[in-house]
């Protein structure tokens, strides 16, 4: 079962939160920069997910990748840059279905992995990662794929959180099969 977001027309931002979290992209506003991420969060509005209810089909990607990975903590993230949170449309192991930013999202792992060019971001450890990361004092080891729609935004992760630093093992990094699908499922729905 896909979620109907098909043809679906933007919503307004919750009033009083104008435009984007300037600390999310470097105080980019009203530059190229600043216009990608206007188009970004757009394309996200269009798809009508923010503060949905879950979904099977979601909730059945993020299972596979709970066990394929063997990780205590799943996602399915979608950023919302004029609320300066992460929302997340499906999870296993995190009770809240968001994630306040803060200060400086740009050390949160979800957000770093957005932005890397990596086809699978990983940090062994980010308690002693080479880039300043922000996690809670019980996580450790973090791997993510960005969600990328087929007009190029980036519109959140499909991630897990380990409590224990480690590396995806190569049949794990196999299992991207689950990003692959999620996109196409998303993709074709729009």
């Amino acid at each position: 079962m896909k979620p109907d977001i098909s043809g679906a027309s933007p919503h307004e931002p919750s009033s009083g939160l104008g435009t984007p979290t300037d600390e999310l992209f470097d105080e980019h506003a009203g530059d190229e920069e600043g216009d990608e991420e206007e188009e970004r969060h757009q394309e996200l509005f269009k798809y009508r997910i923010l503060d949905t209810d879950p979904e099977a089909c979601f909730d059945d990607i993020v299972y596979v990748a709970h066990v394929a990975c063997n990780a205590p903590i799943s996602l399915i993230t979608f950023l919302d840059s004029f609320a300066n949170r992460l929302f997340f449309k499906s999870r296993i192991g995190y009770e809240s279905n968001q994630y306040n930013l803060g200060d400086d999202p740009q050390k949160n792992p979800c957000i770093q992995c957005m932005g890397s060019e990596d086809e699978i971001y990983e940090i062994e450890d980010v308690k002693n990662a080479k880039r300043p990361t922000i996690a809670p004092e019980s996580i450790h080891f973090y791997a993510g794929v960005k969600l990328t729609t087929m007009h190029g935004h980036t519109l959140g992760t499909l991630c897990i959180f380990d409590t224990k630093p480690r590396r995806l093992t190569d049949e794990q990094k196999r299992g991207k099969a689950t990003h692959n699908i999620f996109t196409f499922s998303i993709t074709q729905t729009f």
